[in-house]
């Protein structure tokens, strides 16, 4: 009988070992069922903000394509009448027409655009024109950097 107990004895304390292991393993994964949990979460929040980024890309596309039609429709408008971009300095003269000032071969004595009609007697300094070409030569690094 003594050697039944102690064989009881042996099963038990062998039984213990097995569920102490066993409770081990369960607690490890739980640890790596709750690390997959915040994995999951984390990979949610990554996946959110790159649609957040998704969309602002998208913004600065449309933005930037708005403003490289807005520069294209205005280089038209800053022309020297004798077919090249304005450049620094602009002079304005009376009649209100708009000129390099290296090309004073355009109102030496008449504007060449009102065909001879206004004689010109004096040219001032465009500023505001040359702050507009300081603009879209700003405009125009921006359109280049984003294409």
């Amino acid at each position: 009988m003594r050697s039944k107990c102690d064989e009881l004895r042996g099963t038990i304390f062998n039984n213990k070992e097995d569920i102490y292991k066993k409770d081990q393993v369960i607690d490890k994964i739980k640890k790596d069922m709750k690390d997959l949990e915040n994995s999951k979460q984390s990979s949610s929040k990554e996946i959110e903000d790159l649609k957040n980024t998704s969309g602002k890309l998208e913004m600065f596309k449309k933005k930037s394509k708005n403003l490289e039609d807005l520069y294209k429709s205005m280089v038209p408008q800053i022309q020297c009448p004798f077919g090249h971009p304005l450049h620094n300095p602009v002079t304005v003269i009376p009649c209100g027409h708009n000129y390099c000032l290296g090309c004073k071969k355009g109102y030496q004595k008449e504007c060449s655009q009102c065909s001879g009609k206004l004689k010109i007697e004096a040219i001032y300094r465009n500023e505001l024109m040359d702050d507009i070409i300081g603009i879209v030569g700003s405009m125009r690094q921006f359109v280049e950097l984003t294409k």
